[in-house]
């Protein structure tokens, strides 16, 4: 995956559409490059990492960014997955207590059922399927 800044036409398309994406702590990822303005941690790559997967090349990450622009549920189900994948390393990878596995687990549902993905899920709901894994 390239890392390259967010100073390009569509990563300003995309900032139409999700406001805060504008923001230095929100990525874009379009094909195999990852729009950042700050460094990613080794968790944000593998979430990153996997929106690449996702969109397997930038003629296919079109569609995918269309449909992920118009579909609450289909946004919904692919940030679940970069988000399930970026908490399990987090917990395998990062020596956590109890404590910081609950913190951690609590920052992905925030982010999960937050503005950025205009609240398609509680965060109760969230924190529930990022934890059991489902």
């Amino acid at each position: 995956m390239k890392i390259k800044p967010k100073n390009n036409l569509f990563c300003w398309l995309v900032s139409k559409r999700f406001p805060e994406a504008k923001n230095s702590d929100v990525f874009i990822t379009w094909g195999d490059t990852c729009y950042s303005d700050v460094p990613l941690t080794r968790d944000l790559i593998v979430h990153e990492s996997l929106h690449t997967e996702q969109q397997i090349n930038k003629l296919y990450g079109l569609w995918w960014w269309l449909k992920y622009m118009i579909s609450a549920k289909f946004r919904f189900e692919q940030e679940l997955e970069c988000y399930k994948a970026q908490y399990k390393w987090a917990v395998k990878h990062y020596k956590m207590d109890r404590n910081q596995k609950s913190k951690a687990l609590t920052k992905v549902a925030l982010a999960l059922s937050g503005t950025l993905y205009q609240n398609v899920v509680s965060f109760e709901e969230a924190r529930k399927l990022l934890k059991n894994g489902n």
